[in-house]
């Protein structure tokens, strides 16, 4: 015979309060499903997955963050089916259950030009004056070891504002070959140690579980990943040439783009990214409160900013993406990263006010093709949102995403150039 031996009373619990804005988040996920599957299906639209993140770059604040594929946690409400267990974590439903803006590692591509220009300044050898001259095909390193611009007809000659506005690969080449040359005197990882800086190879410590940390390449770390085909594992030219470009063994997350792009907006100031803002007891009494801020500053001289800022500023009104940016004062940095045995995977980043810098956001597309034609349209999107947001312009919208899609067997973009 069963009985009550006691009963407690319910009581009302603390309410957790976020940093996310519902009306720029709701614009993230539906400009996402809107790129990557109209009409819910994957392979009708641009790219097979992709990420976007908001940020605030004055206090960290995460405004939006937003993946796909995704899924509806109801599916597990009682248990969950083994067939859609399985059917979430296959490689033909693109791993719905995974958070690409904070566990997806990519290549950089262009966007990192930002990251290896700011190390070139810094140790002299990248300047307002100094110009480069692109053939179209480089062989710095020798006439056996050939590498080419994106632009195979040659930009000409170019100053530095203009080598990030046409993202001119051959000039980030002759940068790299300063450091190569170099080396004796500023140390082997010299480029590599300045890009850390920026958050890169190292966890935000953003308040959520499952957080990833990319890569950034050395001749310790390629000498250990390849001790066991000692062929592969010397560093040699070619890969300071191919990281220089985001490339080669270059990895990192999208949110980790969206700090560091806050870095480059700010002229040095790095924000810890965070979800929670406050937790308020049954009273309503506030219990836990986050602020968020500056979590350290790299001291950028003034010029160097200005220097990055103008080309960025150019993307943005000048470049292909600028009729995505008509309306907002926006700086933007575009790329385009290839992937072994895939399409190409577009990486956009961009900030607002360009010269008053107050949102960040990122946004990696993949195998999207080029980034000012993939995944600079959800990054405009979200931008023109949190815009409208701090203007007290936008509508709250509580009309469902659907997390259902299907994918077709030639799923993603196939006839986009690559432009940065």
């Amino acid at each position: 015979m069963k009985q009550v031996v006691s009963e407690t009373e319910a009581t009302r619990g603390s309410d957790v309060y976020l940093t996310i804005r519902e009306g720029v988040q709701h614009a993230a996920d539906q400009a996402l499903r809107d790129l990557i599957a109209p009409k819910g299906v994957i392979g009708q639209g641009i790219g097979t997955a992709g990420s976007i993140v908001c940020l605030d770059c004055t206090n960290g604040e995460v405004i939006a963050m937003a993946s796909y594929p995704t899924f509806d946690p109801g599916k597990f409400v009682g248990g969950i089916s083994q067939e859609v267990w399985e059917r979430f974590n296959t490689e033909k439903s693109r791993y719905p259950l995974m958070n690409r803006a904070i566990a997806g590692t990519y290549p950089m591509a262009s966007t990192f030009k930002a990251f290896t220009g700011f190390a070139g300044m810094h140790h002299g050898f990248v300047d307002k004056k100094k110009t480069w001259e692109c053939g179209g095909t480089w062989t710095g390193f020798g006439e056996a070891y050939p590498q080419s611009c994106w632009n195979l007809y040659g930009h000409g000659r170019l100053d530095f504002e203009t080598s990030i506005f046409e993202s001119c690969d051959i000039t980030f080449y002759e940068i790299a070959k300063d450091f190569w040359d170099h080396r004796a005197e500023i140390g082997e990882t010299a480029m590599q140690d300045y890009i850390k800086l920026f958050g890169y190879e190292a966890a935000t410590g953003i308040d959520i579980a499952g957080e990833a940390i990319g890569r950034i390449p050395t001749p310790e770390w390629k000498a250990e990943y390849f001790k066991d085909e000692p062929e592969e594992a010397q560093w040699v030219p070619g890969d300071m040439s191919n990281m220089v470009i985001g490339q080669g063994y270059v990895l990192g997350t999208c949110l980790q783009l969206a700090v560091a792009y806050g870095g480059v907006a700010t002229g040095g100031k790095i924000v810890k990214p965070h979800l929670l803002r406050e937790v308020r007891n049954s009273e309503g009494t506030t219990v836990i409160s986050k602020e968020g801020g500056i979590e350290r500053e790299i001291d950028i001289p003034a010029d160097n900013v200005k220097l990055m800022h103008a080309g960025m500023k150019r993307v943005a009104t000048e470049g292909d993406v600028a009729s995505l940016f008509l309306d907002m004062d926006v700086a933007a940095k575009t790329g385009t990263a290839e992937v072994a045995g895939k399409r190409d995977q577009g990486v956009f980043a961009c900030w607002a006010p360009a010269d008053n810098p107050k949102y960040v956001v990122a946004s990696i597309i993949e195998e999207g093709g080029a980034g000012a034609q993939s995944a600079a349209i959800p990054s405009a999107t979200v931008m023109q949102a949190v815009l409208d947001y701090a203007a007290g312009n936008l509508e709250s919208n509580h009309t469902r995403i659907s997390a259902d899609y299907s994918v077709t067997e030639q799923s993603g973009s196939t006839n986009v150039e690559r432009t940065d």
